[in-house]
């Protein structure tokens, strides 16, 4: 984290890669040595080991204010690191469940993605399941044997865990 203080105080937005365990213990450093004062760094949570089997709530722990994100593939991982490299008001977490040694970046798609907005990427009537990061295939399939048995689902990426999209939690839960 001292390298990344240096490289804010030089006027440059750091990206530091580190595992779950470490996230609080860097979240507070940056928020004694700011001061309390906000600081644009990008951190970059590999969460492919040892904590994949915890709850979500127990990995992930309460979002604090700013920008919260979760990978669900190296293209949105991508935009995702656009829309950090953007984000001024603060540090910005993205969680990639994947792994980031076989992360492939794509720079035709790295354009941002709009603040706090999920996407649906099925529509349906009948039910919803709103996933997030790498659950995206499971819900796919899920969504594919519920359609088996004549059920047509709407499969919905939340993006976000800082903001949340209310507005997209709200029209799944209508279902």
């Amino acid at each position: 984290a001292a390298l990344a203080l240096g490289q804010i105080a030089a006027g440059k937005t750091p990206v530091i890669c580190l595992p779950p365990d470490n996230l609080a213990a860097v979240r507070r450093e940056f928020k004694e040595a700011r001061g309390g004062e906000h600081a644009s760094v990008i951190i970059l949570v590999s969460d492919v080991f040892g904590s994949a089997a915890a709850p979500l709530g127990e990995r992930l722990g309460r979002p604090e204010s700013g920008l919260e994100m979760v990978a669900a593939s190296s293209e949105e991982l991508a935009r995702m690191l656009s829309t950090a490299a953007s984000y001024d008001q603060g540090p910005a977490v993205i969680w990639d469940s994947r792994g980031l040694p076989g992360t492939m970046l794509k720079p035709d798609n790295t354009s941002p993605l709009p603040v706090g907005r999920g996407q649906v990427l099925q529509s349906g009537t009948d039910i919803a399941i709103l996933s997030l990061g790498g659950t995206i295939d499971d819900a796919r399939h899920a969504a594919d044997l519920l359609s088996a048995r004549g059920l047509t689902t709407t499969v919905a990426d939340a993006r976000f865990l800082a903001p949340l999209d209310t507005g997209l939690i709200r029209k799944c839960a209508r279902h």
